[in-house]
């Protein structure tokens, strides 16, 4: 790893510095380092919303570690053992292989590993999940950091991007002895060289510490990480052959297939496009591109001798750089090694061309999302987002041209001010974007670490400010929105210069999300393809078993696909839910999908005029948003 510094040195530095130093020789004192260390990579799902049917579906998030296996290859430079510990991966794997009976107990495993392993400095990190770690009581991030605190045994570092928001509030509850921030390839180094006692270069800003009560920053030049190291040693201890038994990548892993062996390889750090929702730019920094070469070592180290039939991409700007990304798929093409790959983080659409989408397609890709974010201009300027509707508008017509691969178009409702008539813009365009779904998100507050008077105040009072799950479904176990009786309402009434309030945004999403995905869902009309809706929901269904509009269309599309055994099924169980669900009766009424309940279709002709007749009720209204 190379590293690459920006930014002078102030004079002023020093202080900061000194105060540093003095606590990290404290700590060096406590915890003499023993050239050991174990990296822990946290549970990714909200313990809050736990659904033991959902993980016994092996539908929750089972990304392997690769973040901490960058770590882990640095590290092994200096001569450093390091352990990963992924209790993401073994929550999951003890619920899939019996009944414990608390799902959700870290300590136990914490227990077993720390009980045999004798470690001085202990990394924890967590990833994006639901950030509000002070406002829920089950938040796996500092319950693993109390953990490991009140052990006293060992120097803790927090990473990750929730770390790098909360770093006050962890400091300051003490839950951490340091906290680096941003990429840590290079502040690990740093810490680590310096209790080793060797040389550790220039001092650089972006390590947070609490030293005799006052929390500081170290003060410096801002490291840039240039990653060039092979990262197939970091592998010896993921066992990636088994990720795909525990858990999923997303619906496009599960699509191929979920007794194919899957991993993750990244291309690309950071994004070129500057957007103001998104936090990617600001932890992430600005692109680098691994070298293809050692890219496709890995690829192949994967492939042939671990299992792997599937990648996914964790780039969030895959295609930042053209000519690479053309090198990369054609010499995926010419290894000819049968791998599939998806790229879920998305794509950025305008930059898509014909070239491209042939050699991704020829090269095993399967699907991808791509962010489209807005229809309305308004929004698109101001977030800054990469593209106009136009050039989105050509991405559409580009990607018709390839069927046979499966696009999610992302779209976010709610971002600050956002109107009502603004949002119903971002509806409309989904509909005219016609892609294979529509992944419809809530704008996601990020919690700022610089606000300094919040967190005390806050829990003084009781009222820490939450911060909420942007696919408002995964905020309750069993995935209801606005479950209470009368919160759900049209929301075609609403004034459209209005700003909706968040029951009424979380209406929005469920009934966007109902019309473009079910009702105007283009695999359900003539000349579309059913059996892709079909494969697509199969796999939404493992995280929503208990959803009543997903059975019905599902049975609608087996219909279509002249399934009807199966289709009976899928109908019979939708009226099993209805059965024991006021909340699913009134929201089938409120759709007027009970008319289709009490007459559901027979056969493909009846099915193909049921979806008719929907989408005919409901374009009026669309007609004069």
């Amino acid at each position: 790893m190379s590293v690459s510094l920006a930014n002078k040195v102030s004079v002023s530095s020093k202080i900061a510095n000194q105060r540093f130093f003095e606590y990290l020789n404290r700590i060096k004192a406590e915890f003499p380092f023993d050239n050991r260390v174990t990296l822990i990579h946290c549970p990714t799902f909200n313990f809050d919303s736990f659904n033991v049917e959902v993980a016994k579906n092996r539908a929750y998030y089972a990304y392997p570690p690769t973040g901490l296996q960058c770590l882990k290859a640095v590290l092994l430079d200096l001569g450093i053992q390091v352990d990963i510990l992924d209790l993401n991966f073994l929550l999951l794997e003890r619920i899939c292989q019996g009944e414990p009976v608390d799902p959700l107990d870290l300590r136990s495993i914490l227990d077993e590993y720390f009980d045999s392993h004798m470690v001085s400095v202990v990394g924890v990190s967590a990833g994006v999940i639901v950030s509000n770690i002070f406002g829920v009581a089950n938040h796996p991030f500092p319950q693993t950091l109390s953990y490991l605190m009140e052990k006293k045994d060992c120097m803790v570092l927090a990473g990750g991007v929730i770390a790098n928001n909360e770093w006050k509030n962890l400091l300051k509850s003490n839950l951490t002895h340091l906290v680096l921030g941003e990429e840590a390839e290079n502040k690990l180094t740093y810490v680590l060289k310096y209790l080793m006692g060797k040389e550790t270069g220039s001092p650089m800003q972006g390590i947070f510490f609490k030293c005799d009560g006052e929390i500081g920053e170290t003060s410096g030049e801002k490291d840039i990480v240039i990653f060039q190291e092979d990262l197939i040693p970091a592998y010896d201890q993921i066992k990636i052959e088994s990720y795909n038994q525990v858990g999923c990548l997303s619906p496009f892993s599960r699509m191929v297939g979920p007794e194919q062996v899957y991993a993750t390889v990244q291309l690309v750090r950071g994004c070129r496009a500057q957007c103001t929702f998104c936090g990617v730019t600001p932890f992430m920094g600005s692109v680098r591109q691994y070298p293809v070469d050692n890219v496709i070592r890995e690829i192949v180290y994967l492939v042939r001798e671990r299992g792997v039939k599937h990648i996914e991409w964790l780039d969030d700007d895959l295609l930042a750089d053209r000519e690479a990304a053309i090198e990369l798929f054609r010499k995926m093409i010419d290894l000819d090694l049968g791998l599939t790959w998806a790229a879920n983080n998305g794509l950025i659409a305008s930059f898509l061309d014909q070239e491209l989408l042939k050699h991704m397609v020829d090269s095993g890709c399967v699907g991808f999302r791509v962010g489209i974010e807005s229809g309305n201009d308004t929004i698109l300027k101001k977030i800054k987002k990469p593209a106009s509707k136009q050039s989105l508008r050509q991405a559409s017509k580009l990607l018709a041209q390839s069927p046979e691969l499966f696009v999610v178009g992302c779209y976010i409702i709610g971002f600050e001010n956002e109107t009502v008539g603004q949002i119903f813009d971002t509806f409309k365009f989904s509909l005219e974007m016609n892609l294979s779904w529509a992944g419809f998100s809530e704008c996601q507050e990020v919690r700022d670490a610089s606000v300094d008077e919040e967190f005390e105040a806050d829990h003084q009072e009781g009222s820490y400010k939450r911060v909420t799950d942007f696919v408002p479904s995964k905020e309750t176990a069993d995935r209801t929105i606005n479950a209470r009786d009368g919160e759900q309402g049209s929301i075609f009434i609403l004034p459209k210069d209005s700003v909706p309030s968040s029951e009424n945004l979380h209406e929005m999403w469920y009934t966007f999300n109902l019309l473009t995905n079910y009702v105007f869902n283009k695999n359900l009309l003539p000349g579309g393809s059913p059996e892709r809706f079909i494969r697509w929901v199969t796999i939404l269904q493992l995280s929503y078993p208990e959803n009543a509009v997903m059975r019905l269309f599902h049975c609608l599309a087996l219909r279509l696909s002249c399934q009807d055994e199966k289709a009976v099924a899928q109908y019979s169980r939708a009226r099993e839910i209805l059965q024991q669900s006021d909340y699913w009766t009134r929201r089938f009424k409120q759709f007027f999908l009970d008319e289709i309940m009490e007459n559901p279709p027979k056969n493909k002709l009846e099915a193909q005029q049921t979806i008719k007749q929907m989408r005919d009720r409901f374009w009026g209204v669309v007609e004069k948003l």
